[in-house]
């Protein structure tokens, strides 16, 4: 690009390395490694986080790039600051000691009832107003041809809507997640929130220039939804970065184990407890796997590990979160991936970020959903295993038929390289480009 001027793009997303969170940060990430190349210098407006990082994930950005970190203090924060406090600070006065217990007790329990049912369209509005006011600022002295929010959060789409009006340049909307209508809105008796976040995002999608969706269906859905705006929707889908692979062999762990890899987070919504019953099942029905299988899983784990069964656990290898370059190394040591999708976050338009890089490796994986779009996804390219996620005798037998692949040595994908280069993230940064140069030039 030397010799030639760059347009502006400012990108405004929570997540963002150092933080080392998957799905969110790497989307982004790429974007802002490969959209120099094509000509646009970003400015990447995201929160400072003080924990989980992954320092080797900026290792690769090129220079033009520019990360602004948007601090804010809520009494979210704070609460967490003064139990600090509490806990390891034997000099604070009885009078501030009072004060930190009633803000903990009585103001935080305010602020987390108005965040459960009332603040639309989620906790990290704070933020996002606050980063909002960094954006003006920052046009006044780079003038930006286009500015981009990612969501979720969708707070920074609401905010969105404010900046657009303030500078009146070209606003694109990254959709990672549905907004309005998603089921993770339809709990309990947040109606007030569901009402606000239908009105913001009507808002938000007659303010913006451009609407980007991971998915087709998601995409559907959106069309369905809003007709008259169709012409300004496309997908742009998640994908993997052929350099993070370049010095990897994928090769499997063992002749002796079966090494099933899951890599993201394991926690409620994503229960791995079908799962485990089902290996139960399976080791109980063919006494041969007994010793003959492994489970690793990369990645937070929020499931009590009491609660799997006891003839499992010993198979369970649970590694916690690692840094980008590690878990990649990691995953190439795997005969297989195991992926649990859980579609009431999402419902048809779901689709693991995850799962891309798990194509990249060429290696079976075995998925656990109902339908959705990683099933559409899988199913078509023939990438491997597929079980419905409430039927354990299924997920128990395709277990021991991906065991016996193993044992036969029959374990391979070949998904076609024009069909795998669909989701190279230099490729889909490109695709990207081309939408900005467009809404630039017009």
């Amino acid at each position: 690009m030397s010799g030639k001027a760059f347009k502006k793009i400012l990108i405004i997303a929570r997540d963002f390395p150092p933080y080392m969170g998957r799905g969110a940060v790497m989307r982004v990430l790429k974007f802002a490694k490969y959209l120099p190349e094509y000509g646009w210098q970003p400015f990447v407006l995201c929160e400072k986080k003080d924990t989980r990082e992954d320092l080797s994930l900026t290792d690769d950005l090129p220079p033009e790039v520019r990360v602004i970190d948007v601090e804010v203090q809520t009494p979210q924060t704070r609460k967490a600051l003064y139990k600090k406090r509490l806990a390891s600070d034997k000099t604070i006065t009885l009078k501030r000691r009072v004060y930190y217990l009633l803000y903990r007790s009585l103001v935080y329990n305010v602020y987390a009832f108005c965040l459960n049912y009332l603040m639309a369209p989620d906790a990290s509005l704070p933020w996002a107003r606050k980063a909002v006011e960094m954006a003006r600022t920052l046009h006044q002295e780079h003038a930006f041809d286009a500015f981009m929010t990612s969501g979720p959060p969708f707070s920074a789409f609401r905010t969105g809507i404010v900046l657009k009006k303030a500078i009146q340049i070209p606003w694109i909307l990254d959709f990672r997640d549905g907004w309005a209508g998603n089921p993770l809105y339809r709990i309990g008796r947040k109606w007030m929130i569901r009402c606000q976040s239908r009105i913001y995002e009507w808002r938000a999608v007659t303010h913006s220039d451009l609407l980007l969706f991971v998915t087709e269906p998601m995409l559907q859905i959106y069309q369905d939804r809003y007709p008259g705006y169709r012409s300004k929707m496309h997908v742009l889908t998640n994908g993997f970065d052929p350099a993070d692979f370049e010095e990897r062999i994928p090769t499997s762990s063992s002749n002796e184990v079966l090494h099933l890899v899951y890599s993201g987070t394991i926690s409620g919504r994503r229960s791995p407890a079908l799962f485990f019953n089902a290996v139960a099942r399976a080791l109980a029905d063919h006494g041969e796997m007994k010793d003959r299988l492994r489970v690793t899983f990369l990645g937070k784990f929020h499931y009590p590990k009491d609660h799997i069964p006891s003839s499992v656990s010993g198979l369970v290898d649970v590694r916690g979160p690692l840094p980008h370059k590690t878990c990649l190394g990691e995953m190439a040591a795997a005969d297989a991936f195991l992926l649990i999708i859980n579609t009431a976050q999402g419902g048809r338009t779901l689709m693991s970020g995850k799962i891309y890089e798990y194509l990249a490796f060429q290696k079976p994986i075995f998925l656990i959903s109902k339908t959705c779009a990683a099933v559409d996804l899988i199913r078509r390219l023939r990438a491997g295993y597929i079980t419905h996620d409430s039927d354990e005798k299924q997920i128990a037998d395709t277990l021991y038929r991906l065991y016996q692949d193993w044992k036969a040595d029959r374990l391979t994908v070949h998904i076609p390289k024009d069909a795998l280069s669909k989701f190279d993230r230099k490729r889909l940064t490109g695709v990207l480009s081309e939408h900005l140069d467009g809404l630039s030039a017009g």
